[in-house]
């Protein structure tokens, strides 16, 4: 059984130090002793004081090593001064509703320059989108061409061809005249959609009608009406009229009389326009007939050349080089 406390009236408490009496040096670690006469507040065997020894905390160290700045030393923080910042805000305010009236009130040459911009931008948007449509049609010849029984294709084409796309009006017309299984040929539908075609100025229709006149394909056999329907995309720069006009030219049979000096440089202007061009993309072969293209022109020329004098060869050169599309085709 654990005793119970009991309550005492003497103070147990042991009485504090006396000053000096059993200290202990912190430099030499020495206990002072009752008998030492050295003073009380120094070491009696290092002579040292007591309290320049004593450890400190570190945050009394800290303390002790931060450096002390007099009142005097501080420097006051001055606020930014009222006026330079109306000034700079005004500035900004002024620099900012100038930009906003520029904006709003451009000048001649940045009207130009912004219109330009924009025509350039809607150039490239329809290139994409004729590109696109091309491809389309394209692939709906083709399809149609190798027996379509779904007869979609032939939808697209004949959807394109009414919106009035002459490049779907040429891609149909030859599909009607070739025909197949699923499109039965129709001479009569395809000269139609021809010459639709022809009316919107397309290149690819004039060579196909200068081809069925000079070829005689469901009309008579015309080699001058054939050279009048070359003309026309010839004079635009297209290739394959530069060529298939060039060929008549060569003294070839079926074709008109001979005039070899106009036939080298029509076949050259074909070349130059087939190298400029990278030649004939794929989307364009469906749109050529057969035999009408400008890829052909450079060795026409090589076999046209031998039998020509280097006095011809020289005018066929001549007019080659000065003539531009647009203008009235080359003659000596």
């Amino acid at each position: 059984m654990t005793p119970e406390p009991t309550l005492s009236l003497v103070n147990d408490t042991p009485p504090p130090p006396q000053e000096g009496a059993s200290r202990q040096c912190a430099a030499c670690s020495y206990v002072r002793q009752s008998s030492d006469s050295a003073p009380a507040w120094q070491c009696p065997r290092c002579q040292v004081a007591y309290d320049k020894v004593m450890p400190t905390s570190t945050a009394e160290r800290v303390q002790a090593r931060t450096p002390k700045i007099h009142p005097s030393q501080i420097k006051p923080v001055r606020p930014f001064p009222l006026g330079w910042a109306v000034l700079l805000l005004t500035v900004a305010g002024l620099g900012f509703g100038a930009w906003k009236w520029r904006q709003s009130n451009p000048s001649a040459s940045e009207l130009a320059a912004r219109a330009q911009n924009n025509e350039r931008a809607q150039a490239v948007a329809a290139a994409q989108a004729q590109l696109g449509r091309e491809t389309e049609l394209a692939a709906a010849q083709k399809q149609a061409g190798d027996g379509d029984k779904s007869g979609q294709a032939l939808a697209t084409l004949q959807r394109y061809a009414d919106q009035g796309d002459p490049s779907a009006m040429v891609r149909l017309a030859v599909l009607l005249r070739q025909g197949n299984r699923e499109v039965p040929k129709n001479h009569e539908q395809s000269m139609q959609w021809l010459r639709k075609a022809a009316n919107e100025g397309s290149g690819a229709a004039f060579v196909q009608l200068g081809h069925v006149f000079e070829r005689g394909i469901g009309e008579p056999q015309d080699p001058a009406h054939a050279a009048n329907w070359y003309a026309k995309a010839a004079r635009q720069g297209h290739g394959a009229g530069l060529y298939a006009l060039g060929m008549l030219y060569a003294g070839n049979p079926g074709g008109l009389q001979k005039d070899a000096v106009r036939a080298h440089a029509l076949l050259d202007l074909a070349k130059r326009s087939h190298e400029g061009q990278a030649g004939q993309t794929p989307l364009e072969v469906g749109l050529m007939p057969d035999g009408k293209s400008a890829a052909w022109a450079g060795g026409q020329l090589q076999g046209l050349a031998k039998s020509m004098s280097a006095v011809e060869l020289v005018r066929a050169k001549v007019l080659a080089d000065a003539w531009q599309p647009g203008q009235p085709l080359p003659a000596p």
